[in-house]
């Protein structure tokens, strides 16, 4: 499916509400649509407010990678250092 900025799955929308790195949201949407993740939306918001992203927005990845990455399956040690309040 084709998407403009006033057409995005409601799962990207939600998503890109709460990434931390707000860059290339074009690239991000086609990924998102290549990589079936609106079937999954919710596993992946609930993944990605528990990554533990970096406090420096350069060393955040784009939201293109860590989706083209599946990112949100990344294993990580939870030491309450998540990001529930995103």
């Amino acid at each position: 499916m084709k998407y403009t900025p006033g057409n995005l799955p409601p799962g990207f929308e939600a998503w890109w509400k709460i990434y931390p790195r707000k860059v290339a949201k074009g690239s991000a949407v086609k990924a998102w649509d290549k990589n079936g993740c609106e079937q999954i939306a919710e596993e992946i918001i609930k993944a990605t407010r528990k990554y533990p992203f970096s406090p420096e927005a350069q060393y955040i990845k784009h939201p293109t990678t860590f989706i083209n990455g599946w990112c949100w399956e990344d294993a990580f040690e939870e030491t309450g250092g998540g990001n529930e309040e995103w």
